[in-house]
């Protein structure tokens, strides 16, 4: 059972991470260019920060850090990929930090409010 909770947070974390990447891409970019190469990219960038996240658990450095990462990830993956222009790339980047701050809220409310939420979330195995 622990191993089944796992995989459907950890699906549920990357599934959040690329749907907050692609609505920051969606919003700037559809005009311009194709669905095919915004999925492309959004994944790409959901890929490299999963990555980044590892890696600094691995050198004992705060997961946290792969936020950022995630957060410069758009930016530059915004320029060299979708062609957008600096103040493209930045505004992707701003959405992709403001639906991650609002999740990160909602999540929190979530605890704060919610007996079921809390226990859920918070329930141990032996």
């Amino acid at each position: 059972m622990n191993i089944l909770i796992f995989f459907i947070v950890l699906t549920a974390a990357i599934g959040g991470e690329f749907l907050t990447i692609y609505l920051a891409y969606l919003s700037i970019s559809r005009k311009k260019v194709t669905q095919k190469q915004m999925l492309h990219a959004s994944f790409v960038v959901t890929a490299y920060s999963m990555m980044a996240g590892t890696l600094l658990g691995f050198a004992d450095l705060p997961r946290s850090l792969s936020f950022l990462v995630a957060a410069a990830l758009v930016h530059f993956m915004g320029r060299r990929m979708l062609q957008q222009s600096n103040r493209q790339a930045w505004c992707s980047c701003l959405i992709f930090i403001g639906l991650a701050l609002l999740a990160g809220l909602t999540f929190t409310w979530l605890m704060h409010t919610s007996e079921a939420f809390r226990t859920l979330m918070t329930q141990t195995y032996k």
